[in-house]
């Protein structure tokens, strides 16, 4: 019976599936065809309005198909007819399975090999791919469909569900503030988005469940509704997913790396080049940064806390995951107790090649009132959680028309212009999350160290869209200001970049203590 289902399916819905499958075709050339660096414009323009309909168009094939037997009201004639309901619910998933997901693994592997990589690895990552969107895309839809009689009613329910979403956000945000998502923009992120990921696909089974076996439309909708609101409240705490990440990811304790406060916060500012600022010339001494969103009523004024690191290699990064700071007066009473939650991770440099301990400036945004009362005096507390970055590989490759391929790295390729070097990559693997990029000349000369580096501790989870992976950096040949850098554009013929790629090492936390410290002496520079 699920044959004749599906072939029902089939004759009724094949102009959709072969509208779909072009869509899909389009995408996927479009992708090939953009290139590393947009060789075909044409190509280039297409690929959002592709990616929009790409969405839209799979949506609207997998509702079709479980609306042609929909399951709320009484006058279908399956329920009638001796039709068994796991039969009907196979057929409907199986059917949106082929029509989306099959065509889909196809284009990605001809993509795949025609970038150039092997056939094996493609139809790997090709399934995980499809098994990924069937699983976190199709099925929901499914569910969805299943909970209506028609598209009006579908979007309606739509639009309730993103309603419900959104006031549960703003309650959310309103209770909690900032941290209402303790693994928000942060690298163990792919943590939570694994719980929301298993919750969606669970919550669907459920609902398939009590549609196509009690018919409980009402009852479906209340736990569509009631998913909707758990997806904000349900958040994994930020101690818990970082102990999990530091089990996942096998790794030993950092015991030898040490981290403190400076001291004195005028010896760390003038440690570091112009006036504590880091410096663009020195990977040693790049500091970056978002400071996170805060309420306006808190009237945030930023500090930049003085740092020391030490005892770790040269060729090592330290990632500040999450600072948690604790301000209390000299008779202990707190402050003020808060986190960076919401920025990206903090780089903090490790030592030199001589073995002298790094410096970095960790920003913080205070509230206002908590700042005036501790500007002159008070005890601070630092927990800090950090991950040591190690690195993985180190590469060679052309300044003009270099060609790089490893397992590692993926497909690179450089090209340039009048002020910047291009440096573009596409993997099949997880693209690396850090590294770094150098231009050197044959006599040693080098520009300014370009660091990437944007913490995403998952194993390999695929795109919805893409099967490959895109990354890069652009090397420029001057400053903002015009000043050009060692290697100009006549020096690209016998230059080459060094490509460094870097790995998450250990996990671990530190604990920073400072008495008696005046926080206004940290307070960041205007500007």
């Amino acid at each position: 019976m699920i044959w004749h289902i599906a072939k029902k399916d089939w004759k009724l819905l094949w102009p959709m599936v072969a509208l779909v499958t072009a869509i899909q075709g389009g995408l996927e050339w479009a992708l090939y065809g953009a290139g590393l660096f947009g060789e075909d414009p044409a190509a280039g323009a297409l690929l959002r309005p592709l990616t929009m309909a790409w969405f839209v168009g799979i949506a609207a094939l997998v509702v079709a198909v479980v609306q042609q037997d929909p399951i709320p009201g009484v006058d279908q004639d399956w329920l009638v007819r001796p039709i068994k309901r796991t039969q009907l619910l196979l057929a409907k998933l199986s059917f949106a399975a082929a029509a989306v997901c099959l065509p889909m693994l196809l284009f990605n592997v001809a993509d795949a090999l025609a970038t150039g990589f092997a056939l094996r690895p493609s139809i790997e990552a090709a399934v995980l791919k499809e098994l990924f969107v069937l699983a976190t895309f199709v099925v929901p839809l499914a569910a969805l469909a299943a909970a209506t009689r028609n598209m009006t009613e579908l979007v309606i329910l739509g639009a309730l569900l993103m309603v419900v979403f959104s006031v549960t956000l703003s309650l959310s945000a309103l209770v909690s503030g900032a941290d209402w998502c303790p693994t928000c923009n942060s690298g163990v992120s792919w943590l939570q988005h694994m719980v929301e990921h298993a919750g969606v696909l669970a919550g669907a089974c459920v609902v398939l469940g009590i549609q196509y076996y009690r018919r409980g439309t009402s009852l479906a909708r209340g736990v569509c509704i009631a998913g909707a609101a758990l997806l904000v409240f349900v958040q994994v705490p930020w101690r818990w997913a970082f102990a999990l990440e530091q089990q996942v990811a096998g790794t030993p304790a950092a015991a030898g790396i040490e981290v403190e406060i400076a001291p004195d916060a005028s010896s760390a500012a003038a440690a570091a080049p112009g006036g504590g600022r880091s410096s663009p010339r020195d990977v040693n001494q790049a500091v970056q940064y978002v400071r996170r969103r805060v309420r306006r009523q808190d009237a945030p004024v930023s500090i930049e806390i003085p740092l020391h690191v030490g005892a770790a290699s040269p060729d090592d990064l330290i990632l500040a995951d999450r600072a948690d700071i604790t301000l209390e007066s000299t008779d202990g009473k707190v402050l003020y107790r808060g986190s960076n939650a919401g920025a990206l991770a903090t780089l903090l440099t490790p030592p030199n090649a001589a073995g002298e301990a790094g410096s970095a400036r960790q920003p913080l945004d205070l509230p206002g009132p908590a700042f005036r009362a501790a500007r002159d005096r008070a005890d601070v507390r630092l927990d800090y959680s950090l991950t040591l970055m190690r690195r993985r590989a180190e590469y060679r490759l052309a300044a003009l028309d270099g060609e790089l391929q490893t397992p590692e790295v993926g497909r690179c390729a450089t090209v340039n212009d009048r002020n910047m070097v291009y440096l573009r990559c596409k993997t099949i693997a997880q693209a690396p999350f850090c590294y770094s990029a150098t231009l050197v000349s044959g006599d040693g000369r080098h520009n300014p160290v370009v660091l990437k580096c944007t913490p995403d501790y998952r194993r390999h989870v695929p795109g919805f869209r893409d099967l490959l992976g895109f990354y890069g950096a652009d090397l420029p040949l001057r400053d903002r200001n015009g000043t050009v850098y060692p290697l100009a554009a006549a020096d690209l013929g016998s230059s080459y970049v060094v490509f460094k790629v870097f790995e998450e090492g250990a996990h671990f936390r530190r604990t920073l203590a400072a008495p008696g410290v005046a926080l206004a002496a940290w307070r960041a520079p205007a500007g």
